[in-house]
C-alpha cells in the first residue's frame, strides 16, 4: 500500500511539472519576463526563476532576460551569477542601458566599481539629453499654439484639475535626474570608503555629492551623503542640518501613508519609501552621532514596521539590519539621561518589537 501511494505521488508530481512546462511554453519571452518581474516584486523568487530560466533557454542573449535574471540573482545573493548575466549584457550592448552598469558598480569594489558607475553616469546623461531633445521636438508651431490657447480659454478649470492630478502622480524618485543624482552619491561614497586613500579622495567626495544635490535637490540620499562627508570632516552642526534635511524629504510622506492620510496617486504603492533599509540604518546612525535621538528613533521605527511585514514574505531575511538596529538602540539607551520620558518610552517599545521579530 505504501509503495502504491508513493508511486501515485510521483506520478502527480511529474504531471504537475509537465503541465508547468506546457504552460510556460505558451508565453512569449516578453510575457515570461513580465511575470518574472511581477514575482520578484512580491518576493516569490522561486517562481520568478522558472520564468527567467525559460526565457534564457529560448534566447540566451536576450538583453532584458539577462538583466531580469541578474536582478533576481542579486535579490537571492547569487552575486557571481549576477555578474555573469550583467557582464554578458554589457558585452552585447556596451553603449545602451545604464542600469546594468550601475548594478555592476554595486557588485565590484574600488576602481572597478568606479569605472562601472562612471559609464552608467555617461549613459544617463546621454538619456537625459535625448529626453530633452525629444520634448523640444514635440513643441507645436506658433499657429498651432494659437489654436490650442483659444481652446484652453474655454477649459481652464478642466486643465487645472488634470494638472493637479498629473502633479500627484509624477514620482521624482523614478526620474532620470534622480538616477543620475544617486549615481553621483555612489561615486562619492566610493571615495569615502574603498578609495579613501586616493590623493583626490576628499575633493572627489565633495564634488560628487555637490553634483548630486545640484542635479536633484529633492533627493534625500544626496543630503545624507553630504551629512556623512561633513561628519568625517568633523563639521557636526552642518552635518546635523543636512541629515535633518534628508529625513524631511521622505519621513513625513512615509508617516502620512502609514496613517492613511496620503492622497491616492501621491506615492508608489509598491515602494512607499525611496530610501533603502541599509540607507535608513545609516541615517539613524548619523542622527545619533549628531544627537538627534528622537528623530533617530522615528527612522528606526520605519525599519521595524517594514521588517515585520517584508521578512514574512522574503526568503532572504537580512539579520545584519536587525543587529544594526539593536546596536543603535543600545546607543540610544546610553544617552537616556538626556532624553524626555516619551522618548524613553519610544526606545522601550522599539526594543520590545525587535525581540518579537523572527529573522531566523
Amino acid at each position: 500500500m505504501g509503495k502504491g501511494k508513493n508511486a501515485q505521488k510521483k506520478k502527480i508530481s511529474k504531471s504537475k511539472k509537465i503541465n508547468k512546462k506546457t504552460l510556460l511554453s505558451t508565453f512569449s519571452i516578453e510575457e515570461l519576463l513580465k511575470k518574472a518581474q511581477d514575482e520578484i516584486n512580491i518576493f516569490n523568487y522561486k517562481e520568478a526563476q522558472q520564468y527567467c530560466h525559460e526565457a534564457l533557454q529560448r534566447d540566451p542573449d536576450n538583453l532584458r532576460a539577462l538583466e531580469v535574471s541578474a536582478s533576481l540573482c542579486m535579490e537571492t545573493g547569487n552575486f557571481d551569477r549576477a555578474k555573469h548575466c550583467f557582464g554578458r549584457a554589457i558585452t552585447l550592448a556596451p553603449e545602451t542601458g545604464f542600469t546594468k552598469y550601475l548594478s555592476m558598480g554595486q557588485l565590484f569594489e574600488g576602481k572597478e566599481s568606479l569605472q562601472c558607475y562612471l559609464k552608467g553616469i555617461e549613459l544617463i546623461q546621454k538619456a537625459i539629453k535625448e529626453e530633452k531633445e525629444s520634448k523640444a521636438s514635440e513643441i507645436k508651431s506658433p499657429q498651432q499654439n494659437g489654436v490650442l490657447n483659444s481652446i484652453k480659454d474655454d477649459s481652464d478649470d478642466d486643465d487645472e484639475e488634470n494638472s493637479d492630478k498629473c502633479s500627484k502622480i509624477i514620482d521624482p524618485s523614478n526620474s532620470l535626474e534622480r538616477k543620475l543624482s544617486n549615481s553621483y552619491c555612489a561615486v562619492a561614497e566610493l571615495f569615502m570608503s574603498d578609495l579613501c586613500d586616493e590623493d583626490e579622495a576628499e575633493a572627489e567626495s565633495l564634488s560628487n555629492v555637490q553634483k548630486a544635490i545640484e542635479i536633484d535637490n529633492t533627493n534625500p540620499e544626496a543630503y545624507h551623503y553630504y551629512a556623512n562627508f561633513l561628519l568625517i570632516k568633523e563639521r557636526v552642526e552642518e552635518a546635523k542640518e543636512n541629515i535633518k534635511k534628508s529625513v524631511s524629504l521622505w519621513l513625513p510622506k512615509y508617516e502620512a501613508v502609514d496613517k492613511g492620510e496620503a492622497s491616492e496617486g501621491s506615492f508608489d504603492p509598491v515602494e512607499v519609501c525611496p530610501i533603502s533599509e541599509s540607507a535608513r540604518c545609516k541615517t539613524a546612525q548619523i542622527l545619533i552621532e549628531v544627537e538627534e535621538h528622537e528623530l533617530a528613533a522615528d527612522v528606526l521605527r520605519t525599519l521595524i514596521a517594514e521588517d515585520d511585514e517584508v521578512h514574512k514574505k522574503s526568503p532572504t531575511d537580512d539579520e545584519s539590519i536587525i543587529h544594526h538596529m539593536e546596536e543603535m538602540l543600545e546607543e540610544l539607551k546610553d544617552v537616556e539621561i538626556d532624553l524626555e520620558e516619551d522618548e524613553l518610552e519610544n526606545i522601550e517599545e522599539l526594543e520590545e518589537e525587535i525581540e518579537l521579530m523572527d529573522v531566523s
